[in-house]
């Protein structure tokens, strides 16, 4: 079980203005190109897509643009609640929005289509456990053959970070090796910034993810792999140039 504090500092530093003004400011970019990518080759029927931190909507918006029905969960009541103004202004009625808990997911089983957790959204989540059991419950929730793509970083993205997560590794195994007792996961760490844009009020957690090991998160959730796209092609002009993947997932189990 994970101590409050790291989902705390999540919820704190994205109820913040500044961070709602930024958010905001992405509705009109639309769909990130791997985002694009994923919808345009495996969400093959319109149908009913749940946005996982949802933000101030930009996925949410572009989705019910292209004639999806989209519900948007988001931890942050500030972005949830910018999200709905937008919505009611623009008259978009196919998108809805809540404040909801993304390790606490309550609908019913088979209700979506798709289920989608952009923009790094399960990095947020303390404990590869926890991690798991949200990747479980978004499988629950799809329809048969159902849809869902999250994205992560890869944390050893370019010599720095490959030198950085390297030594990082073998300072915890000596931790380990001498009994001492630590809640902390490698990739586990504390960023000063959501955005790159300025810096956070206060740091906020943060799991960053190797391909490998979001592999066997997801093979432990039960899901079914279909494809792994990277951003080193699909990027926008304005995202940052860190390495990320998209894994597209099945709801069915492997024959």
């Amino acid at each position: 079980m994970h101590k409050p504090r790291e989902k705390e500092s999540v919820k704190r530093v994205f109820e913040h203005e500044r961070e709602v003004r930024y958010y905001a400011s992405l509705i009109k970019k639309g769909l990130l190109p791997i985002e694009k990518y994923a919808v345009d080759k495996y969400f093959a029927r319109k149908g009913k897509v749940l946005d996982v931190g949802c933000g101030a909507g930009r996925e949410a918006f572009a989705l019910a643009k292209q004639g999806f029905s989209v519900v948007g969960i988001d931890l942050s009541s500030n972005l949830v609640k910018f999200a709905k103004q937008y919505a009611l202004k623009h008259r978009l009625v196919a998108v809805t929005f809540l404040c909801s808990d993304v390790e606490h997911l309550r609908y019913p089983k088979n209700t979506f289509d798709y289920v989608i957790l952009p923009t790094q959204v399960i990095e947020h989540v303390k404990g590869r456990d926890n991690r798991i059991n949200v990747l479980r419950q978004c499988k629950e929730l799809l329809k048969e053959n159902g849809i869902l793509f999250f994205t992560t970083h890869e944390r050893k993205s370019g010599l720095r970070w490959w030198f950085y997560w390297t030594k990082e590794s073998v300072l915890l195994s000596l931790k380990h090796f001498v009994g001492i007792d630590t809640e902390r996961e490698l990739g586990d760490t504390w960023i000063d910034s959501v955005n790159p844009t300025n810096k956070a009020i206060e740091k906020a957690f943060i799991h960053f993810y190797t391909k490998r090991e979001a592999i066997k998160d997801i093979r432990r959730a039960s899901l079914t792999l279909v494809e792994v796209v990277s951003n080193e092609k699909l990027r926008a002009a304005w995202e940052p140039a860190h390495l990320k993947y998209a894994f597209i997932c099945k709801q069915a189990k492997p024959s």
